[in-house]
């Protein structure tokens, strides 16, 4: 299974985004019975992501404003197409509202709004 992580806000280490990191840990373990090939994109200069590479997890860090632009969805478009993720996992209310359209028919669980 391919797994897309979508984390649009910084790091505060705490509930779900402690959660986030945690499983994508866990799944990127050896010894995992899940076969995942797991990528993650986060805010820029986001403190889970020399964690994530050195778990072998792919980053890719867009700017994420305030409310996500068209940019950081071109750039997250681009990232699918080029990932193909059997799924998307949005781990906060920004990153939940980025997909409030189609995904190109890839099933995403998210978080509600702020």
């Amino acid at each position: 299974m391919r797994l897309l992580h979508v984390v649009a806000r910084r790091s505060r280490g705490e509930g779900l985004e402690r959660l986030f990191a945690e499983l994508a840990a866990a799944l990127a373990q050896p010894d995992s019975p899940a076969d995942v090939v797991q990528r993650a994109v986060l805010p820029i200069a986001d403190r889970r992501a020399a964690a994530l590479t050195a778990a072998d997890i792919g980053v890719m860090q867009l700017p994420f404003g305030r409310w996500p632009g068209f940019g950081d969805r071109r750039a997250l478009g681009w990232e699918i197409e080029r990932f193909e993720p059997d799924a998307i996992l949005a781990w906060d209310p920004r990153a939940a509202r980025i997909f409030s359209g189609e995904a190109r028919g890839i099933p995403i669980a998210g978080v509600p709004g702020d």
